[in-house]
């Protein structure tokens, strides 16, 4: 079977939907047509995502941790300080999206509206 690509398609499963491959290869018709860069998705991706794993899930799971940890009817035992649970994960979420605000902007401004910086 030929994708729209013209390679032979390795998967097994592929090989008995044609049905799969025609309807993929409409969606890269119409996102080709939509979208002269993929650079630019990739880099909102990388932008957002890199600021959220590293930055904004962290401080939010220690806040929750901490909470859990000072509510009365859990068994969860205090992992982070006082400072830490508070304050700590605060600023480490506000940095995060702050990361992603200024990430974004700046792929926005250098993408997309062509600014040189």
């Amino acid at each position: 079977m030929i994708s729209c690509f013209g390679f032979v398609q390795s998967l097994p499963m592929l090989k008995s939907t044609p049905h799969f491959v025609a309807h993929r290869c409409r969606w890269r018709g119409l996102l080709g047509s939509v979208l002269t860069d993929l650079g630019i998705v990739n880099s909102l991706g990388g932008a957002t995502l890199g600021s959220l794993i590293e930055l904004i899930f962290p401080g939010l799971m220690i806040m929750w941790t901490f909470s859990a940890s000072q509510s009365k009817e859990t068994d969860v035992t205090e992992v982070f300080g006082r400072f830490e649970g508070r304050h700590g994960a605060r600023l480490l979420t506000g940095l995060g999206v702050a990361l992603l605000c200024f990430g974004t902007s700046i792929v926005l401004a250098v993408k997309v509206f062509k600014m040189d910086l």
